[in-house]
């Protein structure tokens, strides 16, 4: 519902309200059926049996109900307010802590508007100053479905006297503790134009505090309970800051020529002011603390490189495990000083898994009839962990790409991979371990799309007036890339390292098109 009273020229008043209903359900079957017609085509239309078997296999269902609110107003277009909020109620969560109030506020100040601007806007250095400010409260529900009932959970079937026979296995401990966690967010922005609108800029900073996470504090407490302890509220606090930034300039020389030039950047910075699950022994050691730390990837063990003989194998602390070293095998640095590589030793290394700086340049240029618009993105500093899967140093995986790159005596070339073993695990998996010898520059700059094109209609066909554009073009994407995980044929723009073959799939095309826009 909206409401837009009349309150003469200078005021302008809008209220809304509303409401919204969520359902969620989800429901499971299994089905069965025997006859396989064609061997090794298990398909379930490709079965000829007349027996089929029905049976739940699991549902849950979840709702929200909430309703919220908008009221915006101005004053001559230059004092601008707006206020908002919601109020939600969450089946997630126990009856007496299922509703929360979440509001906002934004102000703006059309500068440009105000009297003792004229005179920079008679001189064409300003178009347009606008400032803005804003704060909200955002609710989060980042938990199961009704975490705080005991319940029993159904258990695997089992066959027994001609049919399907159900079990039930106790449910999770419950919480009443549960309840809306909140992000705080704060912005500040300014908005610009120049030289006649030739100039454009954008600039913003942003804040935010989360608190209360919903987490299960297995770390902090010993149970012999055989199931983990209950979700519940936690001290932590997170942080993240930044801005982000916009230029563009337009402008033409002489009357057909026309370019344009553009710049988007965003880079923020985040922390743990608090860490629910981090140990008292790493919050006192500067090396492993992740609270208050910035710009990091994560714990790893600090690589020495690779041994290049026996004696340094023997005079050289090593995971106890690894008992069977040999040159070309991975060395690691004894941080604690204690003799033994063990997880003492991993400490803050690298930069983030996702960057932290991001950019996109854009340039663009026409002349009668011909248009050249040029895309290149990239990032800055950012680190990814090369998965076990892209570590080419055993029988098993080596690949045709990186043969020729593992370590062996008398290899003068560029080495990427420890020598060759027979299993990755091999020698207590001593080079398979999470180090900084597998943590790599994943920062890229790629030239992401380029276009030609000329307009006949500009020549050729002016006089057709029922046309009115005949485009021909050329276009290409993903044309170069720059960036030092190329040698390890990965794309720096996915740049996965979850462990799971996130690192390998379909390659990155290069795509060159050939096109026509007719428009009549």
């Amino acid at each position: 519902l909206t409401y837009t009273p009349r309150l003469g020229d200078n005021h302008s008043l809008s209220i809304m309200g509303g409401w919204n209903i969520e359902d969620y359900t989800y429901k499971s079957n299994l089905m069965s059926r025997e006859g396989i017609i064609i061997p090794g085509k298990p398909n379930f239309s490709l079965l000829e049996g007349e027996a089929m078997t029905l049976k739940d296999n699991g549902s849950y269902d979840w709702g929200l109900v909430g309703a919220f609110y908008r009221v915006s107003y101005s004053y001559k277009g230059k004092y601008l307010l707006e206020a908002s909020g919601r109020y939600d109620g969450n089946s997630k969560f126990p009856s007496n802590q299922r509703w929360g109030f979440f509001p906002s506020v934004s102000v703006g100040w059309n500068v440009d508007k105000e009297p003792f601007m004229q005179p920079l806007l008679n001189n064409n250095w300003f178009s347009a100053l606008k400032f803005r400010f804003s704060w909200g409260k955002i609710g989060l529900d980042d938990v199961g479905n009704f975490k705080y009932l005991s319940v029993y959970n159904k258990g695997n079937d089992f066959y027994e006297g001609g049919k399907w026979n159900s079990t039930l296995r106790e449910g999770d401990l419950v919480s009443q503790d549960l309840t809306w966690y909140s992000r705080n967010t704060i912005n500040l922005a300014v908005d610009a134009e120049f030289f006649q609108q030739r100039l454009s800029a954008n600039f913003e900073y942003f804040y935010y505090r989360t608190t209360n996470y919903l987490a299960n504090p297995k770390d902090a407490y010993t149970t012999p309970l055989g199931t983990a302890m209950p979700m519940v509220k936690t001290n932590s606090a997170h942080r993240r800051a930044g801005y982000e930034l916009n230029l563009a300039w337009r402008d033409k020389i002489a009357r057909d020529f026309k370019y344009n030039v553009g710049l988007n950047l965003s880079y923020y910075n985040e922390l743990w002011e608090r860490k629910y699950d981090e140990q008292e022994s790493d919050l006192k050691n500067p090396l492993r603390r992740l609270t208050h730390q910035k710009s990091y990837f994560d714990l790893l063990y600090v690589s020495n490189g690779l041994y290049q003989n026996m004696e340094q194998i023997l005079d050289s602390p090593r995971p106890q495990a690894s008992t069977l070293l040999r040159p070309g095998d991975i060395a690691y640095q004894d941080i604690n000083g204690d003799g033994v590589i063990d997880t003492n030793d991993r400490i803050r290394q690298g930069a983030p898994r996702f960057p932290h700086l991001t950019y996109g340049i854009t340039l663009g240029a026409s002349y009668k009839g011909f248009t050249l618009d040029v895309l290149l993105q990239g990032t800055g500093a950012r680190n990814m962990l090369l998965e076990s899967f892209n570590r080419k140093f055993n029988t098993n995986q080596i690949g045709l790409a990186g043969s020729e790159k593992f370590y062996y005596p008398g290899n003068t070339g560029e080495i990427l991979y420890p020598r060759l073993t027979n299993n990755a695990q091999e020698n207590g998996g001593n080079n398979d371990m999470a180090s900084t010898y597998w943590l790599l520059d994943a920062s890229y700059l790629r030239l992401k799309n380029v276009k030609f094109s000329y307009d006949l209609k500009y020549s050729l066909l002016k006089n057709l007036s029922f046309i009115s554009q005949f485009e021909l073009y050329v276009s290409g994407n993903n044309l170069l890339t720059f960036s030092p995980v190329k040698k390890y044929h990965i794309d720096p723009e996915d740049g996965r390292d979850d462990e799971s073959m996130g690192q390998v799939g379909y390659p990155v095309q290069k795509i060159i098109q050939f096109g026509v826009n007719l428009t009549f």
